[in-house]
């Protein structure tokens, strides 16, 4: 995963899981791609201790969050880098 000084404009800056089941997903991408899981603290406001990162050799590779009482599908999320997200 580049360092946030890579990023271009435009460019995917951040990719996320929204998972009916986060146990399976921790297991299963951890299992296919070696990714180590850490739980986020309270940097993660509401998600405290259900927002977990996948890391790779120290560096996160990509986000987890519970998909809140299946309302929506399990799908995940690409995010694109912006130097002004308001304009």
């Amino acid at each position: 995963m580049p360092v946030p000084a890579d990023f271009v404009p435009g460019a995917p800056c951040w990719t996320e899981l929204r998972t009916s089941d986060p146990r399976k997903a921790t297991a299963f991408y951890g299992a296919l791609f070696d990714w180590q899981t850490e739980t986020g603290g309270e940097e993660y406001g509401s998600l405290q201790g259900q927002y977990t990162l996948f890391t790779k050799d120290g560096l996160p590779i990509a986000g987890l969050a519970p998909n809140e009482q299946g309302r929506e599908p399990d799908t995940w999320c690409t995010y694109l880098a912006s130097e002004d997200a308001a304009a």
